[in-house]
């Protein structure tokens, strides 16, 4: 008796596509933003807040593709609780 092996999973591949370009939309608007408050920083001449939008920036960009790289390990190895 042979057992018949699925490769399916649980969630399909083209979900996370999805989820992995959405993400990467997202931290690209985050950064344009992020970039034109630091624009208008700069042009009202308060250097204490560009600082701040610098390490604002670093971190959510940071966070973004921590987000990206877990999206593709989870889309390559599958979600441990689920599966």
């Amino acid at each position: 008796m042979a057992y018949a092996h699925r490769s399916e999973r649980l969630v399909p591949s083209s979900t996370w596509a999805t989820l992995r370009d959405r993400t990467l939309e997202l931290l690209l608007v985050v950064s344009l933003a992020l970039g034109v408050a630091s624009l208008t920083s700069l042009s009202t001449g308060n250097p204490e807040s560009i600082a701040m939008i610098a390490g604002l920036s670093f971190v959510l960009i940071v966070g973004g593709l921590a987000t990206i790289r877990l999206i593709e390990y989870l889309e390559a190895n599958g979600v441990p609780a689920l599966e």
